[in-house]
């Protein structure tokens, strides 16, 4: 009997918004929601008939891609969260089809040695576990939450290739990796023909921009995607001040925001006065200045109800006016370091520009060894100076050797104390070896002479020779 409950209604982007809704996950061809539904409130803070409700809201505003992890739902216990999305997805397969799924692997699940870490024997059980509480056939998006200092990347990849052959995993990402793991793995992927990482999942927003260090600039150059999990520092830019005061602080009354709140107190509350001077929402302006920085390509949100799946909508399409992002930018500047110089040609400094082909130094010109002054000659022969071989090597543009005189013999003429070098004098004949007593032989017969047989033709010959030297 079928379900009497409405079906959710088909996912389409909307086109009339300034921003579309879905975009490709890094250099993949994979099309996702540049809004990910982050489902680590599920299951302590949200329950499971509240999860179900929030899931089908997201579905049907466009949202396709939900993000989970095999550790989520510790509240309760470690895979709860995997549990009601696989009850969620099994009451109508049809939401399978339309949703992006993506866990991940890496953090401990149990007390035992070998459950936790990317070892390929950890890899493989926690995603055919995953499988099993997701109630599906196969993972999207399979991402390894830490990075793992004591396995190596053939492991990892080892590991992964076993899973994708299986058709058990679709795609592979990175969560919290630093710019040199993702080149790393990048690189290791490269030595095996594979794709690699298809995304990282990494901490990026006003207060905390470090990422713009290394980890996206490490994505971009490898074609990763990049999903921003905590836009809002834990609730600290979602207006945590105003909340605070009217009593309302849920999740920014606990964890890093009242931490951080300690020691960005001013720059916060300047923060929601320019926000409140606009007319803006500070948990809009938090998301959508992140969506709009270079080389993100989408959010995982942590919503609770569906107004904060809507007010993430309403950030994705309405981009910040300028006065606000300058303002922003002088209240969190980014350091010294996390800002590179304008590209050349570049119109824009902000704007994700190729870089500029880097300009190899000059090798500096070490002096010529005695033993390599004489016999210089280039492949033409002609003489090569010293100073021409010390250009060569330090790698500047020598003449052609063609334009070179070519190097003069010396006349015997000029030299009257010494005779000219006869090159083809004559040579008194050598007497020929015959090893051993030379005995003459009639004409005409076969001769034997240590091993060599010769024939009649050239017996002769050889007696005539023989003989003239007995």
């Amino acid at each position: 009997m079928m379900p009497t409950t409405a079906e959710p209604a088909p996912v389409q982007s909307d086109s009339n918004s300034s921003a579309p809704l879905h975009t490709e996950l890094g250099r993949t061809r994979l099309r996702i929601s540049r809004l990910a539904l982050g489902t680590v409130n599920i299951g302590g803070r949200v329950e499971e008939p509240e999860a179900r409700r929030l899931m089908d809201h997201a579905l049907a505003q466009g949202i396709t891609l939900f993000d989970t992890a095999n550790t989520y739902g510790w509240r309760v216990h470690k895979g709860y969260t995997e549990e009601v999305i696989g009850r969620w997805l099994a009451d109508r397969p049809a939401r399978r089809e339309q949703v992006v799924l993506a866990t991940k692997v890496g953090d401990p699940m149990g007390s035992g040695p070998n459950d936790h870490g990317l070892s390929v024997r950890n890899i493989v059980a926690a995603c055919d576990a995953s499988l099993r509480r997701l109630r599906t056939d196969w993972i999207d998006l399979y991402q390894l939450h830490h990075i793992d200092r004591r396995a190596g990347w053939d492991e990892v990849w080892q590991a992964m290739d076993l899973l994708i052959t299986q058709g058990k995993v679709r795609y592979v990402g990175s969560s919290n990796f630093a710019g040199w793991d993702i080149a790393s793995a990048q690189e290791a992927a490269r030595r095996r023909n594979a794709l690699g990482l298809a995304s990282e999942q990494c901490v990026y927003n006003l207060v905390t921009r470090h990422a713009e260090l290394e980890v996206i600039p490490a994505a971009s150059a490898y074609g990763v995607g990049v999903l921003v999990w905590s836009p809002l520092h834990g609730g600290l830019l979602g207006g945590v001040l105003r909340k605070t005061r009217e009593n309302t602080a849920v999740k920014s009354a606990q964890g890093r925001a009242v931490e951080a709140l300690e020691h960005h107190r001013t720059t916060i509350a300047a923060y929601e006065d320019v926000c409140a001077d606009h007319g803006l929402d500070p948990a809009h302006v938090g998301m959508a200045w992140v969506l709009s920085r270079p080389g993100v390509t989408g959010l995982v949100i942590g919503p609770r109800t569906e107004q904060h799946v809507d007010g993430a909508l309403h950030a994705l399409r309405t981009p910040l006016p300028e006065p606000v992002l300058a303002r922003l930018e002088e209240l969190f500047p980014r350091s010294a370091a996390a800002d590179p110089p304008p590209t050349p040609g570049c119109p824009d400094p902000t704007a994700s520009c190729p870089p500029a082909r880097p300009v190899r130094p000059a090798r500096p010109a070490r002096p010529v060894p005695t033993h390599e002054r004489k016999g210089l000659h280039d492949r033409a022969g002609v003489h090569r100076s010293p100073d021409r071989a010390a250009r060569v090597r330090a790698g500047t543009r020598c003449p052609r050797a063609a334009d070179q005189a070519p190097r003069r013999q010396p006349d015997p003429a000029e030299v009257p104390d010494r005779q000219p070098v006869r090159l083809h004098a004559a040579q008194p004949a050598r007497r020929p070896a015959l090893h051993g007593r030379a005995v003459p032989h009639a004409a005409g017969s076969p001769r034997r002479h240590h091993g060599v047989r010769r024939s009649a033709r050239t017996a002769p010959r050889h007696a005539d020779r023989a003989a003239q030297h007995l």
